[in-house]
C-alpha cells in the first residue's frame, strides 16, 4: 500500500508541474506523502497548500497530523487549533489537539478537547480517553 501512495505522491508531482497552483491538487499530494510516511514532504506540501486553501479546515488537520508524525509538537498544536478555529465540528481535530495537550502536561485543557470529540461523536475512539481522564 506504501508503493501505492508513492505512486500517487508522484502522479499528483507531474499534474503540479504543469499548474503549481492548484490547491486540491497541492492537497492531495501532501495527503499522499502522508499515507506513504513521508511527514516532512507532507508538511511543507501542507505549508503550500495552505497558502491555497487557507480556509479549509481538514488541511490544518492533515498538516497538525503530518507535523506530530514528524516530531514537531508546537507545529502540531498550531494546525490542530486552527482546524478547530475553521470548523469547531471536526472531532478529530478536538480529539488530536487532546493527545498534544496531555502529553504537555494540560489534562483539564485536553479533557475539554475530549469531550467535545465525543460531544460530536459518541463513538469516537476519544471516547475511552476521556473515561480514563474522567476516572483518575
Amino acid at each position: 500500500v506504501a508503493g501505492e501512495h508513492g505512486l500517487a505522491a508522484r502522479a499528483y508531482e507531474r499534474v503540479l508541474e504543469l499548474d503549481p497552483d492548484r490547491g486540491e491538487v497541492v492537497l492531495q499530494h501532501a495527503n499522499a506523502l502522508a499515507r506513504s510516511s513521508s511527514f516532512r514532504d507532507a508538511a511543507r506540501q501542507y505549508a503550500r497548500a495552505a497558502t491555497l486553501l487557507p480556509e479549509n479546515g481538514s488541511l490544518h488537520r492533515n498538516w497538525g497530523t503530518a507535523l506530530y508524525q514528524d516530531g514537531d509538537l508546537p507545529g502540531a498544536l498550531a494546525q490542530y487549533r486552527r482546524a478547530i478555529e475553521l470548523n469547531d465540528a471536526d472531532a478529530d481535530a478536538h480529539a488530536n489537539l487532546a493527545a498534544i495537550l496531555e502529553q504537555m502536561g494540560l489534562t483539564e485543557e485536553a479533557i475539554g478537547h475530549l469531550r467535545r470529540a465525543v460531544e460530536l461523536v459518541p463513538d469516537h475512539p476519544a471516547a475511552a480517553r476521556l473515561r480514563q481522564l474522567d476516572g483518575r
